[in-house]
């Protein structure tokens, strides 16, 4: 995931076809196309960039995550930078939930307006909640339980004595 935390609001229109807008940075005033507008490039960036699913923007002011944005495609300019256009996330996206109104996820005395954040995933229990390992906290329990209840008929009894007749053995790993 990108991390985008954007200089001061300045007005630099640019006509490019690819990232056509008025204004770069960012402050409170701004309106969310405006933000997503200023967020989307022109960086250098590393090539591993394109590689980024999700980008957030942390606001100067507040220090705090103020948009989410799904990456869908990339552009490079003629200078090499390089520019994302995606969809805004709103509220009800595991993405959104998870990072905005949340402090900067990377804060740091770096001078970049770009770093890069562990891309977040999705709760492996079919929550569909994200998280930035494998499970939301205790999600790990309701999937052992999930398989208890369609493979034991909920009984852990029943999954216990099928695990100590068939599971590995802790030698055996």
């Amino acid at each position: 995931m990108l991390r985008i935390r954007p200089g001061a609001r300045v007005y630099e229109p640019d006509n490019h076809p690819f990232l056509p807008r008025q204004l770069r940075g960012h402050d409170a005033t701004m309106l969310p196309q405006q933000v997503y507008d200023a967020a989307r490039g022109w960086w250098v960036l590393a090539e591993h960039a394109l590689a980024q699913r999700f980008a957030v923007v942390v606001s100067r002011d507040t220090g705090l995550v103020v948009m989410a944005i799904a990456i869908e495609e990339w552009a490079t300019d003629e200078r090499g930078r390089r520019a994302f256009s995606g969809t805004i996330l709103g509220p009800g996206d595991p993405v959104y939930d998870q990072w905005v109104g949340q402090p900067d996820p990377t804060p740091s005395a770096t001078r970049s307006a770009v770093t890069y954040v562990d891309d977040p995933g999705t709760c492996r229990c079919g929550c569909g909640e994200g998280t930035r390992g494998t499970w939301r906290p205790g999600h790990d329990q309701r999937a052992v339980l999930q398989l208890i209840r369609h493979d034991f008929d909920g009984s852990v009894a029943d999954f216990l004595d099928w695990y100590e007749a068939h599971g590995p053995r802790r030698a055996e790993r």
